[in-house]
């Protein structure tokens, strides 16, 4: 039992006692009304001399009247120490003294009271509802991952088929082809190639959330790394007219990192700001050495700047989510580098994995109409350190799904 109850409890005996107080002043009342009609009765009576008892004899009337008054008055004291002091405690719950008067306290204690446990009771059943919903986004977020499994296994193997048998096509292989075979050919090899890069960034993007990608850590040349990536993209660069610019420092050549994560990070901001940059626009990649407190570890910031269209501000802490895209779905059209063609959402989603693999953060600045710059750090190999060779293939997340 709470304070409150108790106090509840203890007011209603109070006013309880103070009814019985009440009622038993009316029954003295009475009492004492009876005793003066019995005395004036036995005063008014002759009693003749020889029946009279003597007034030392208990069982006389006048001794049994005095004796019933001396018990009246008796009583009538230790009553009126009781009224006084139940009275007193009524008055003290019930007077204000500059404050609320206690019982209107109790009262609001109990409603308090009463207010918590309906809170408490809402927030089990809030807490139950989102547990549920928990549940329920956990159960939906396996079947996404299981039929992303089975879509990815299922399409990669025709996929690589129709590539090959394309290459063939457009190798002669099977025979010279005319013109338009050859146009009809280049159109379906495009479109493969577009379906072979949204395959495998879906199986990438669960590997990464997995954790059962690699990423060992060495040191590398970044001029070799961007050199390979501007070598896959050079065609879409001339099919849209765009130039590119590559600005990497002599003091900020040599980072330590995962070379296939960070080439998948470059070609996925470069192909990015082809999409979203129009024909005639600019890209540039840029690397430079950071001044840093940390003397034992000074880093390369590198970017990824475009002359676009640019991210609306409130966008901007979205387009890291996975299946996100800040076109409108309902103006959406595939595409691999064609102008505002939109894909899965997932390329900015690998890119924010993979980096913070490395420990570090993807950072966005853009204006509506005039760009926008995607920036991040890696540590610089310490001096004297030697660069390991990149293969001439590295395998990354997006490998021989851009080349063209």
């Amino acid at each position: 039992m709470d304070i409150g109850d108790r106090l509840s409890g203890l007011t209603e005996l109070l006013h309880e006692s103070n009814s019985y107080i009440l009622r038993m002043d009316s029954l003295m009342r009475r009492v004492e009304s009876t005793a003066r009609n019995i005395q004036e009765i036995l005063s008014g009576m002759e009693i003749p001399p020889a029946a009279r008892p003597s007034s030392s004899d208990e069982g006389s009337p006048e001794r049994s009247a005095d004796d019933l008054s001396a018990a009246l008055r008796r009583i009538r004291k230790d009553h009126g120490k009781l009224t006084r002091v139940v009275r007193g405690l009524v008055a003290t719950t019930t007077q204000t003294e500059g404050s609320l008067p206690i019982v209107r306290r109790i009262e609001e204690i109990n409603k308090a009271k009463n207010l918590l446990i309906k809170q408490w009771e809402d927030r089990n059943t809030l807490m139950n509802e989102l547990r549920r919903a928990h549940e329920e986004l956990v159960s939906l977020d396996e079947m996404k991952s299981h039929f992303i499994d089975v879509a990815s296994h299922e399409l990669r193997t025709p996929i690589s088929t129709m590539q090959g048998f394309l290459e063939l096509l457009e190798r002669g292989a099977f025979g010279t082809l005319s013109e338009r075979q050859a146009s009809v050919v280049a159109v379906l090899f495009k479109n493969v190639r577009r379906l072979s890069f949204l395959v495998l960034n879906m199986v990438n993007l669960q590997m990464l959330g997995r954790g059962t990608i690699n990423m060992r850590h060495s040191d590398f040349d970044l001029r070799v790394l961007t050199e390979g990536v501007v070598d896959e993209i050079e065609a879409f660069l001339a099919q849209r007219k765009q130039q590119l610019g590559v600005r990497i420092a002599p003091d900020a050549a040599i980072v330590t990192g995962n070379p296939e994560g960070i080439r998948t990070v470059l070609m996925n901001l470069v192909l990015n700001a082809i999409r979203f940059t129009p024909d005639g626009g600019r890209i540039d990649i840029t690397a430079e050495a950071r001044s840093s407190g940390d003397v034992a570890q000074p880093r390369c910031r590198i970017g990824v700047s475009d002359t676009g269209i640019g991210i609306p501000d409130e966008e901007q802490s979205r387009i890291f989510q996975s299946f996100y895209e800040v076109m409108d779905p309902a103006h959406h059209h595939s595409g691999l580098i064609e102008f505002q063609s939109g894909g899965l959402g997932l390329g900015l989603t690998i890119v924010a994995k993979i980096l913070q693999d490395h420990h570090t953060d993807i950072g966005v600045s853009s204006k509506v109409g005039k760009g926008s710059t995607f920036s991040f750090e890696l540590p610089l190999a310490e001096a004297g350190a030697t660069a390991l060779a990149l293969p001439e293939d590295p395998g990354g997340p997006d490998a021989a799904d851009t080349r063209g």
